[in-house]
């Protein structure tokens, strides 16, 4: 609603609305008008272009403020375990150009600050960065604050490498996974020897793991069926929902061998134990990996698990991801073929397959001509 005021014999109007892309408070006036008809018509295209979401844009908005606005609305078109995984991005654009005018953003500075990005943060990193800013300045060039997208052509700096550079892939050989999983079993870790073994011979995801179910496995065909993963919020033990899986591809039947049938079974047995004892606690969603009240047990208790018994076992620290790539690693020695391998782990990309297949064939490439040099070494 429009106000009125005269001012040294010219009159003036005040708008005040609300702004439908920030929702906050907004204020237009103009003044120098001859009468007050003139401002009431001035005023009523005004409101007009208004109630029409013509609105006067905030030049001054910045690239924090505006990331806010983004967010508020794309967080409710996905996942709640999508949209928590972004905010790590946020919070890294936030730290580095939060301050800067939005209007300000053009190709060279976006490509100028990807580009210093890149010195700081890992490849996976840099590309959700990128995402993030990327589907941000799609909504702003929806908001009218750009008539093209100014950074669509921008591009990931080229991936860098050094000798030195570790890549993250940690896995055991199968004589590391045999003393930690004897650990276990001659410490009586029924629960946690099942879930390591079964992560080991399997390659699932952890999340993929602690939401199975007992009709998820069929033990005459010896295969399991991934469908679902689990989002822990906060790693609270109640507060889940279970998830569509990473990607369709990790929607997959999965071979386990004899030794995850026989301990699965035994696990079966021992679990009925600890509902009777818990009966009266116990809500029986027939998960497999289930605490005392048959929720599932979060993930990170298990992550604990696996460091304290890797200390006990004299084995290298491992993730349960790590368990993972252990399992690629027993399917290279196996010699099986990598297109299985891909199809086994539930990969979206037969590229992350060779990636992971690259780097444990390397390491074992490099301990074979170590042995051989030995070997070699006693002949002349």
């Amino acid at each position: 609603m429009a106000s009125f005021r005269k001012r040294n014999d010219k009159w003036e109007y005040r708008i005040k609305y609300i702004d439908p892309v920030s929702g906050k408070k907004r204020e237009k006036s103009k003044g120098n008008f001859r009468t007050k008809k003139e401002a009431q018509i001035a005023a009523s295209e005004v409101e007009l272009n208004i109630d029409n979401d013509f609105f006067e844009k905030n030049d001054s908005i910045t690239v924090e403020e505006y990331l806010d606005i983004w967010f508020n609305i794309y967080k409710h078109t996905i996942k709640e375990s999508s949209w928590k995984s972004r905010q790590d991005s946020i919070k890294a654009i936030k730290k580095r150009i939060g301050k800067i005018q939005i209007k300000k953003i053009n190709l060279s500075f976006y490509q100028n600050f990807i580009n210093q990005m890149g010195e700081h943060y890992a490849r996976n990193t840099l590309i959700a960065i990128h995402q993030v800013f990327s589907m941000m300045m799609k909504q702003a060039v929806r908001d009218q604050y750009f008539k093209v997208n100014p950074i669509v052509e921008a591009k990931l700096p080229r991936e860098k490498y050094t000798e030195t550079e570790k890549e993250d892939i940690e896995y055991w050989e199968k004589e590391d996974l045999n003393l930690f999983l004897n650990c276990l079993r001659d410490k009586n870790q029924e629960k946690e020897l099942t879930l390591f073994l079964l992560l080991a011979f399997s390659g699932l995801r952890i999340g993929e793991a602690i939401c199975l179910k007992w009709d998820d496995i069929d033990f005459e065909s010896a295969t399991l069926n991934v469908n679902k993963t689990l989002f822990q919020k906060k790693g609270l033990r109640n507060e889940y929902v279970l998830t569509e899986p990473k990607s369709q591809s990790s929607k997959r039947k999965v071979p386990i061998p004899p030794q995850v049938i026989k301990q699965l079974k035994s696990w079966r047995h021992h679990q009925n134990q600890l509902k009777m004892k818990n009966r009266s606690d116990y809500t029986d969603l027939n998960f497999i990996f289930s605490d005392k009240t048959g929720h599932p047990t979060p993930a990170r208790n298990f992550g604990y698990k696996l460091n304290t018994y890797a200390k006990k076992a004299g084995v290298s620290k491992i993730t349960p991801h790590g368990l993972r790539h252990t399992y690629t690693a027993l399917l290279i020695e196996a010699e099986i073929d990598v297109k299985e391998i891909q199809l086994r782990l539930g990969h979206a990309s037969i590229k992350t397959t060779l990636d992971v297949y690259a780097h444990i064939s390397k390491d074992k490439q490099i301990k074979s001509i170590k042995q051989f040099n030995d070997f070699a070494a006693h002949i002349f």
